[in-house]
């Protein structure tokens, strides 16, 4: 049943990754290091997305904090409560963004595709959630609530693209020593960490 799961979150992140691909082949080449500057990316037709979003997954409140380098955007995300934090990561053009979720839920991995519209300060569409069970999808939409990811700490340089944690948490705690090769692949940043149903 886990390779099931793995299998699917894995194709997921695939599709999101050919998608980036595909798209970056598209219009002029865009180099801008991470964070770009809203002006370079509205003169080469890309829309601006880095910042902090109040994200609804119908219903389902989170938080994502994303960098957006050109085409491509990567970040974390939060549930509200704080049950579980994960990693986004995919493509935006002049005005549709595609982006792929992968967090632990209680130690499932869950793997969600946003497909949406950008509209300034909003972003609107579908997803489309799988985990261990099952599925499900809906409609999402979200609100930038900051132009500015200031007050995240970034692992890495901001050039390599690397993830990024909030200052006041410490995710080394959210990890559970189940012997697991999937755990194992998490903890080597072979697969995308901290996951769970938004």
């Amino acid at each position: 049943m886990m390779r099931s799961v793995l299998a699917i979150a894995m194709a997921g992140l695939l599709l999101i990754c050919l998608l980036g691909l595909a798209a970056g082949q598209e219009g002029p080449d865009v180099r801008v290091e991470f964070s770009s500057s809203i002006k370079a990316l509205e003169e080469a037709g890309i829309a601006p997305v880095e910042g902090v979003w109040s994200l609804n997954l119908n219903g389902s409140m989170a938080t994502m904090a994303l960098l957006q380098s050109g085409r491509e955007i990567r970040g974390q995300v939060r549930a509200e409560g704080g049950e579980w934090e994960g990693r986004a990561a995919g493509t935006v053009g002049p005005s549709e963004m595609v982006l792929s979720l992968a967090y632990l839920f209680n130690d499932s991995i869950v793997s969600a595709l946003l497909l949406g519209t950008v509209n300034d300060d909003s972003l609107g569409g579908t997803f489309i959630r799988t985990y261990q069970f099952g599925g499900d999808k809906g409609p999402f939409v979200a609100r930038r609530t900051s132009n500015s990811t200031e007050g995240y700490a970034w692992e890495g340089s901001q050039a390599d693209g690397s993830m990024f944690k909030p200052d006041a948490v410490d995710l080394s705690s959210l990890w559970k020593p189940t012997g697991t090769p999937v755990m194992a692949s998490i903890k080597q940043g072979l697969v995308p960490a901290e996951a769970g149903p938004i």
